[in-house]
């Protein structure tokens, strides 16, 4: 009777052991897909970040170009009326000398 009861209780542990070793087994692999997960979500943040940074960087650039173009343009407007009154002072000097 005794070697009977111990194949019984052998047959009736088997599943559970069974059972506790696929669910430990599961729970590893989800807990490494967790990880996993977790870590590819740190991954696409990095680059959301990098992408934000990239975007501010153009448009920070663009805005510098078009001051730039505006600098430019400013200063091509100076030197040109510049240029106007520095004609007007020497032909001022010139009729002043003819007349003098």
């Amino acid at each position: 009777g005794t070697n009977r009861l111990s194949v019984v209780t052998g047959w009736l542990l088997l599943p559970v052991l069974l059972l506790i070793a696929i669910s430990s087994c599961a729970l590893r692999s989800r807990t490494a897909w967790k990880d996993e997960a977790l870590r590819l979500n740190a991954e696409l943040v990095h680059q959301r970040k990098l992408a934000m940074l990239s975007t501010a960087l153009l448009l920070e650039r663009k805005g510098l170009n078009e001051r730039l173009a505006q600098c430019n343009a400013e200063r091509a407007e100076r030197s040109f009326f510049e240029n106007k009154d520095d004609n007007k002072a020497s032909s001022m000097a010139k009729m002043m000398m003819h007349f003098c």
